[in-house]
């Protein structure tokens, strides 16, 4: 027992310290007649393997997914990286294929406002499967869900959104995206600084893909 004890603490420890996050951790807006999934790595893609996931309007009905991928960039000029290299011009991609190269997922968390209620059907609660989609409830936030996601990156610049989601039926169909990037110098997933300059002509991008209807396509 004690030897178990000191494995399960070295195990947990470093999870603690780091921040680091599981790039493929999803968190599922399951409230309004708008809903959809968003990705630890801090953009989404809506390929599952089976067919494109997400935007899913109106959500009362099945196959009504409109997402396909949504696409994100940074970039600056006279960057010189944490192996003290120059760069003319500095980019990278926020995609699932850069984790621990240029992007580094650190938060993904959803708060609600309250749980979903419990609905049996045969004596199942089908509603008991997305109870795991919420980490904490806060009666005081406005909306009715709010998903934090934080990402520092290579450039150093740390990318956190916030999204809110309400069921209230005159605004249940859209989503309210907050982005605060911050010149901190992590990057990384530990709290050490490993960069101090200025960043110099910084430029944010995004490029969303839709679909039609997944419906459209059966």
């Amino acid at each position: 027992m004690k030897q178990s004890l000191q494995i399960l603490i070295f195990l947990l420890i470093p999870l603690t310290i780091f921040g680091k996050v599981d790039e493929t951790l999803k968190r599922y807006v399951k409230v309004g007649e708008l809903q959809s999934h968003f990705s630890a790595y801090g953009s989404e893609r809506a390929w599952n393997n089976t067919y494109y996931e997400g935007m899913i309007w109106p959500a009362d009905y099945l196959y009504q997914d409109n997402a396909v991928i949504k696409r994100s960039w940074m970039a600056c000029k006279d960057f010189t990286d944490k192996d003290d290299h120059d760069w003319g011009h500095f980019g990278l991609y926020i995609t699932l294929a850069d984790v621990g190269n240029s992007i580094y997922p650190t938060q993904l968390y959803q708060v609600a406002k309250f749980m979903p209620p419990t609905v049996y059907v045969d004596g199942v609660d089908i509603n008991s499967f997305y109870n795991a989609e919420i980490d904490s409830v806060d009666p005081s936030i406005v909306a009715d869900r709010l998903i934090v996601n934080e990402i520092n990156t290579s450039m150093g610049l740390t990318m956190e959104r916030r999204v809110y989601a309400f069921s209230q039926q005159y605004h249940d169909n859209y989503f309210i995206k907050v982005y605060t990037l911050t010149n901190t110098g992590n990057t990384d997933w530990d709290d050490e600084i490993e960069l101090t300059a200025d960043l110099d002509d910084v430029i944010i991008g995004w490029g969303t893909r839709y679909s039609v209807s997944r419906e459209a396509g059966i």
